[in-house]
């Protein structure tokens, strides 16, 4: 469980980060947030069937 945290806080801390060092982006950062927290939402609901995977499947060695 850990290890799934920490990716989805480094995903998404990487993907504000590369958003935001584009120039033209930095003054919406409102309504960025807005736009991709749906996608931020995408990769937890990934991460979460993989811990299921992982909890329903014991050959997989995600945990």
């Amino acid at each position: 469980m850990r290890q799934l945290l920490l990716l989805f806080f480094s995903i998404a801390a990487g993907y504000g980060l590369w958003l935001l060092t584009r120039p033209l982006v930095r003054p919406e950062q409102i309504g960025l947030i807005k736009r991709h927290g749906l996608r931020l939402a995408a990769v937890a609901l990934v991460l979460l069937a993989m811990l299921v995977v992982a909890y329903f499947v014991p050959s997989t060695k995600l945990l």
